[in-house]
């Protein structure tokens, strides 16, 4: 496993941009305490660099997180701007989250991320606290079955 570095984040992000080429998203540097979102309005891909270093994910999980942040841009392209505007409000509701997360999942899977996928969701469930991944992850996410059918 790597070293955690901006610039090898920045190498990971534009290998996997190439499996989309009809987004235009940057990826950019917050200290907010999510580990990484994709915004529906500027469309860039923010990640936590303090999060990906205590957290030490793979590369391949790496791949693996990118790959759906940068599905959630292509999923936001069937958004109007209003929706895409007000879509921080919306997720909120839990039924609504759980749809988009889970449409991120199927696209990630249908670019080719399926394997990157599943490493993300293993090292999350070991590197997350229990609670966090029980309440804030696995409960919007498709399960590694689901994935492994989707690539079968």
């Amino acid at each position: 496993m790597k070293k955690f570095s901006k610039m090898n984040i920045q190498s990971i992000f534009n290998k996997v941009k190439k499996s989309y080429p009809e987004i235009n998203s940057k990826l950019v540097l917050f200290d907010k305490p999510s580990f990484m979102l994709s915004n529906s309005v500027n469309h860039n891909i923010y990640y936590n660099s303090k999060q990906v270093k205590q957290f030490k994910f793979s590369n391949k999980a790496l791949r693996g997180a990118l790959a759906h942040e940068l599905s959630h841009q292509l999923d936001y392209k069937n958004y109007n701007f209003f929706s895409r505007l007000f879509f921080k409000y919306k997720y909120k509701n839990l039924n609504f989250r759980r749809k988009v997360e889970r449409e991120a999942d199927k696209i990630t899977v249908s670019r080719g991320y399926g394997k990157e996928l599943i490493q993300l969701l293993k090292e999350s469930k070991l590197k997350y606290p229990k609670q966090r991944f029980e309440e804030r992850i696995k409960p919007f996410h498709l399960t590694i079955s689901e994935i492994n059918s989707l690539m079968n």
